[in-house]
Formats: structure tokens, sequence, C-alpha cells
């Protein structure tokens, strides 16, 4: 579509859109009553995305006066591989033939439910899937936008950012045993980086251990790390104030086995945790009420003031780059300093060495899916299926639930292409496996899509 554009650039057509509300708000928030001056821009999860992103595109200067950022990292494509991967798409949609203009006419009379057709969770497994998002264009992103923060491009704004103490506990499997999470660990990192990652986060003796495990690495490698990195290059390079924030509360019942997740924070941050099946399940307590109430006035006079303390409230520590203070929000928030650092350190290393596997995952050209898919059971046969978009080199392989290995299905190089691949619950030397969880692991190249499958005889 670059074709179409006075500048000659594709993509990033959510955040123009976003921009143009921005636009609105301020030439019209006035006449409802509102103040075009302190405008606080926040989002959560994919949301905190384009905080991070509209934070660095020159086309949002002057538009918001604050920036709140929730679980999300300033993350965006290389505009040469998401052009590649739109042509890809065009392709699969029988629009590939012909020119841009044809190919774009091609598309335009799909229906709607086409483009959605093959979507899946961007959060599955305790890992993130980078998809469609923001693209480096040299327009509204001119770079890559977490160096536009170390390097002092962005729009100088007070800024909150944070995350919560078990992000991935949602999606992540609800049993792993130490094996499992050690075998999960070799696809995070690269071998030099492993006895670190194991040293760190040991998988323990208990299923419960390892779990915890995998969920504490996978936070702070795709959250807790990424927080601190935008906390200090802007901290570094502003001299606006930045408030750093670390949320551990947890709920009662069931939900306490997922700790503070993904997302749990929207609910006091909304004033709608009274909404909740917690509520209706009977779960919700005074504690809950009491985070409700301090996590509202923080937000709130932010949005007021451009700074989150108050009068009724413990208070909240600038962030210092050196300290990497922090606020923990939890029935009784209290100031800190040094939040998992030698963690965060470690993901830093690990984020700039080329020998390493992102956990972060940007998106892949290659597809992997199951036609019966956890939680679904099957019995005799699962069937996996997997796109090649190149020439590469391709793994794949079954586990069970104690991490050993009992098949190998592929192992080699093939060729660009989709592939089907039958497996009969059966191991490597034919023999039937009993019923239970299995891992499937596919590793072509040094990208690795991990899933599980439940056999039931």
């Amino acid at each position: 579509m670059a074709a179409e554009s006075e500048k000659g650039v594709s993509g990033n057509y959510g955040l123009l859109d976003q921009i143009l509300a921005l636009k609105w708000v301020q030439q019209n928030i006035a006449r409802f009553g509102g103040d075009p001056t302190r405008v606080m821009l926040f989002g959560e999860s994919g949301g905190a995305v384009d905080v991070s992103l509209l934070l660095t595109s020159p086309l949002a200067a002057g538009l918001f006066q604050r920036a709140l950022i929730q679980s999300g990292a300033p993350v965006a494509k290389n505009y040469a591989d998401s052009e590649a991967r739109g042509l890809e798409y065009a392709q699969k949609r029988g629009c590939g033939n012909g020119s841009p203009q044809e190919q774009i006419a091609c598309l335009r009379k799909l229906p709607v439910d086409s483009f959605v057709v093959d979507l899946s969770s961007p959060f599955r497994g305790g890992v993130a899937q980078m998809s469609w998002g923001g693209v480096i264009d040299g327009w509204v992103l001119p770079m890559d936008p977490l160096e536009a923060m170390e390097t002092g491009n962005f729009n100088h704004v007070p800024l909150v950012v944070g995350s919560n103490a078990d992000e991935t506990s949602i999606t992540a499997a609800t049993k792993m045993t130490p094996e499992m999470t050690k075998i999960l660990f070799k696809s995070i990192v690269s071998a030099e980086y492993y006895d670190q990652l194991m040293r760190l986060y040991p998988p323990g003796t208990t299923n419960s251990q390892a779990r915890q495990a995998f969920v504490d690495a996978t936070t702070d490698a795709q959250f807790t790390a990424y927080a601190r990195r935008m906390a200090r290059a802007v901290a570094q390079n502003q001299n606006e104030p930045v408030w750093r924030y670390f949320f551990s509360h947890k709920l009662n019942g069931l939900s306490r086995y997922y700790g503070a997740y993904h997302g749990l924070e929207l609910f006091f941050v909304f004033q709608s945790i009274d909404s909740t099946t917690y509520a209706r399940n009977g779960d919700i307590t005074i504690d809950d009420h009491i985070v409700k109430n301090s996590m509202g006035t923080y937000w709130a006079n932010f949005a007021k003031t451009g700074n989150p303390n108050g009068k009724v409230l413990p208070d909240w520590p600038q962030y210092n780059p050196i300290t990497d203070a922090y606020l923990d929000i939890n029935v009784a928030p209290a100031g800190g300093t040094y939040l998992r650092t030698e963690k965060c350190d470690f993901w830093d290393a690990v984020r700039k060495t080329s020998t390493a596997v992102a956990l972060y995952r940007e998106a892949t050209p290659h597809t992997f899916r199951l036609d019966q898919n956890y939680p679904n059971p099957f019995n005799p046969t699962t069937t996996m299926r997997y796109h090649l978009s190149a020439a590469s080199q391709v793994e794949l392989r079954i586990y069970n639930s104690l991490g050993q290995k009992v098949r190998k299905l592929v192992n080699g190089k093939q060729s660009a292409g989709e592939y089907t691949i039958h497996w009969d619950a059966t191991d490597d030397a034919g023999n039937p496996v009993s019923s239970g969880v299995y891992l499937i692991r596919l590793t072509i190249d040094n990208f690795t899509f991990n899933k599980k499958a439940v056999l039931m005889r």
C-alpha cells in the first residue's frame, strides 16, 4: 500500500488512528469540560506497546502530557521484513499475483472475516508472540523505539511504567515438571546462558516449583526487564520525572494460584473488581478494596497533576536508574529498590547477544499448529501442520511430562512449503505411549514453537 501514501510507506495504521484521535481530543475536549493540557495516554499489554510507540513518534508530539505503560514493551518490526510478510499474507489469500495495486484491489474484495480466520492469541504458553504491529517506517516510527528512548529521541513527558509479578502465569501450563521446565529453558536461551538461567530460576524438585520457575523467568524476560529498560532510558534522557511500579497483589480463592497475572491490575485501575467472577464467587476481600482505592487514586493523581503521589497515599519514590527505585503495589504499597536487578541484568545480556533466542518473540514467517490442540484430547493420532517460508533446518520432537524424549519425527533440512505430520502416539521404537500431556517442540533454524497435546486412550 506504499504507492497510495504520499510518504511512500505503508503500515502503522492503528497508530495513525490513535494519533488522529489524540488530535481530535486537542481540538474538541474543552467543549466537553476537559483540559487539553492534561491528557494522559495509557494502556496495558498491546495498549502499552502502543503507548511506548507513540512516546517515540514525532507525529504524536504535543498531543499528550503524560504517559503510563502497563505490562508492555517498545517493540516494532523491520520495514523490509514486514513488507515481505505482507506479500506472503496476500499470497495465502490468493492475491499474490500482479502489481501491488492489483494485489490490494484483490484483498479489498475479500470478506472481512477472511482476514482473521487464522489469527491466534498473541500470548500463548507464557510467551508473547508478536504478530501484526508497529513498523519502523521512517515516518511514524523513524527508528527502533527502544533505541529512540535510549538516545533521547522521544516525546519528553512524565512517565509511569511497570509490570506485574506473575505476568505469564495465566497462560503457562497448569502442570509442569522440573524436567519439562529444563527443556523449555533450553528453547529460551542459547547454551552459553543456560547454566546461569538455571541458577537464577532453579526448577526445584516439585511440579509447583518447576512451574513457578518458568513463570518467573518468562515474566522477567518479557516484562520486568523491559519495564526497567524503558524507565532507565527515559529517566536518563529527560528532565521530566519517571516512576516505576511492580504490581504484586494476589486475589483469594482459586485465582491465588495464578498470582499477579497479566492484566489482573486492570480490575483495580478501572475500579471493576466487584463486577468480576471473583466477586460472584465470594473471593473479594477488604484487602482488594484497599488496593482498588489506592491504585485508582495513584492513577487519577498522575492524570491530574503529572505526579502519582498524594496526601493520603504511601510515598511513591521517583525512579532512580542507579537504585531501580519502584513502588510495590499491594495491600500495603511500599517503595523499594533493586527490583529483581540481577535477573534483569541477565536478560539485558541475553538480549544484546545475537546468539541468544529472544523470548519476547518477533513475528516469524513460519507457522505451526495442531489440529487437536490443548486441552482437547486426541486418540490415537494427532496431526501437526507447519509452513516454512524458506528452506530451513527443522527438528520436530515430542516429550512426555517428565521431559523425556519419546519421539523424533523430523530432523533435517526442508525446503519452503506446507508440511503435515501425523503422530500415532507411539515412541521411537514403535511402542504405544500412555495417556497424558505431551510437549511438542518444533524448531525451525533458531526459532522454537512449543505446544501441548493431551492423549487419552
